[in-house]
């Protein structure tokens, strides 16, 4: 346990009693700042570093002021834009709407480019296909087009740039999260030297609450189990003359059973799931276990998945007749639960997969719509 934490036994000693007789978080007046450094401490496995992020993947970036008392002897803390003093940091997320980096703050001052670079992450990553604002205009990113002097925007420079904004929404819900914690979006008011302390201590907290297991776990099963539902509602609704020939509808219900490995290191949590049919009255459901390791998640995946298929085929021969030739349970490995509407996103692909199955639909659905 102390090797696992990095924490020595007097410290957790220590952290457990604090957390006991203080508040519920690092915002209650009454949580020592001894609490938010062993917070900070014992948490830091959970939070990405520049070095996590991924060179093949995109990310949307921006910066946000976290508010604080003026500071007669800190004017270096006051943001003009914001006309407010703070500290600055940088948030990144992907494309399905996924938090992947916090940095470390810096002085409210600074222009977000200027934080960017600080933080390190352009020295091993090109930010080529990184989306940001304005801001980072200079930094090799996709940002709106500014307005250039002495003429407007053309048509196409407003449409590229309403396209880029709508793409940066993302990122700002994000960071609309994150500041649910109260502490991030109102004006510290302990002694400034442990602000930065506080931010770091937050900022693993949230990692820790956004991806901890079983977090994830019940996400997963909120969004696999609304896809089927919203699924079967447009199949009625739309198509009532195919079900019995669209791949998902012809055996349902189904039963979603999914495995979920916590993030281990560099690797993000594996998901895996596969669906089974059940009988005309019964209620469609999705339920998602934990598994200790990756590997052994996957071990048992491998080692199954062929007996799994099987069993499934069976199932739908003994509960809908007919159903065999058409039937196309889904089975996954990948996770997307993040992002706007996830449980609708899914519903869509898989009724679009079923209707170009039947040739009703030619092409691939489309990548990021719902």
């Amino acid at each position: 346990m102390y090797d696992t934490t990095g924490l020595s036994r007097d410290e957790i000693v220590e952290l457990c009693a604090l957390i006991h007789s203080a508040g519920t978080g690092p915002e209650d007046k009454k949580w020592p700042p001894s609490v938010t450094r062993l917070i900070r401490k014992v948490l830091a496995p959970y939070v990405p570093t520049a070095e996590d992020l991924d060179e093949r993947c995109q990310y949307l970036v921006d910066g946000t002021l976290l508010p604080c008392w003026s500071w007669a002897a800190h004017p270096e803390l006051y943001s003009g834009k914001h006309k407010t003093t703070g500290m600055n940091v940088q948030v990144a997320c992907t494309l399905a709407e996924k938090l992947a980096w916090i940095s470390d703050p810096i002085e409210g001052s600074r222009h977000d480019s200027h934080c960017l670079n600080e933080s390190g992450v352009l020295l091993t990553l090109d930010p080529a296909d990184w989306i940001g604002d304005k801001g980072y205009v200079g930094n090799g990113m996709i940002t709106p087009i500014k307005k250039p002097e002495g003429r407007g925007l053309l048509d196409w420079e407003k449409e590229f740039n309403k396209q880029v904004n709508k793409i940066r929404a993302m990122i700002e819900r994000v960071i609309a999260n994150f500041k649910t914690w109260r502490i991030m979006h109102t004006d510290y008011r302990r002694p400034i030297d442990t602000f930065a302390t506080t931010i770091s201590a937050v900022i693993a907290l949230h990692f820790c609450d956004v991806y901890s297991a079983e977090t994830l776990r019940s996400l997963i099963e909120q969004v696999y189990s609304g896809a089927l539902v919203i699924y079967r509602d447009l199949v009625s609704s739309w198509f009532p003359a195919f079900v019995s020939m669209l791949g998902l509808a012809c055996m349902m219900p189904v039963a979603i059973h999914g495995q979920l490995a916590p993030r281990e290191g560099m690797w993000d949590p594996t998901f895996v799931f596969h669906m089974d049919p059940l009988p005309p009255d019964a209620p469609q459901s999705a339920e998602i276990s934990l598994v200790t390791t990756r590997e052994e998640l996957l071990d048992k995946w491998w080692d199954t998945v062929f007996e799994q298929s099987s069993r499934t085929r069976q199932l739908i021969t003994a509960l809908h007749p007919g159903a065999e030739g058409w039937a196309h349970p889904r089975s996954a490995s990948t996770l997307s639960v993040y992002g706007d509407m996830p449980a609708t996103a899914h519903a869509y692909r898989w009724l679009w997969e079923d209707l170009k199955e039947i040739r009703v639909v030619k092409q691939q659905p489309p990548v990021g719509e719902n």
